[in-house]
């Protein structure tokens, strides 16, 4: 599916691979959480941005939930909060919005190349 095949077969496969880990692991296992992800980022390649939006919330919930039961930061919210962001604004002009879509993904690009605790990721911080 990552590589643009978001087919009905697809979508079903990953709603299965969501079950299972719910059943087996618990609802609030880090693979739970990887599992609403994919089915956010499914639905909104696909355009249905109410699944879309209620599996990404979840993943938010859980990435919060993680760290203040487990105080375990093992959910990175940024690609989340940026897909939630484009669906909130989907057709809209919102300049704000938009830049801070723009900081997000920079912000998440930083700490990919550079590490979380890196200067320039901090001073990006700041400024999303």
């Amino acid at each position: 599916w990552m590589m643009g095949d978001v087919s009905d077969k697809v979508r079903q496969s990953l709603n299965e691979v969501l079950r299972i880990r719910s059943t087996h692991l618990g609802w609030d296992h880090v693979d739970v959480a990887a599992a609403h992800y994919n089915l956010g980022v499914t639905d909104y390649a696909r355009n249905a941005a109410e699944s879309a939006m209620a599996h990404l919330s979840h993943y938010l919930r859980l990435s919060s939930h993680r760290v203040q039961t487990y105080h375990q930061a093992d959910l990175d919210p940024i690609p989340a909060l940026i897909h939630i962001l484009l669906l909130h604004n989907e057709g809209k002009t919102d300049k704000v919005a938009t830049d801070i879509v723009q900081g997000l993904r920079a912000l998440n690009d930083k700490r990919q190349d550079l590490g979380p605790t890196h200067a320039e990721v901090a001073s990006l911080l700041n400024y999303v």
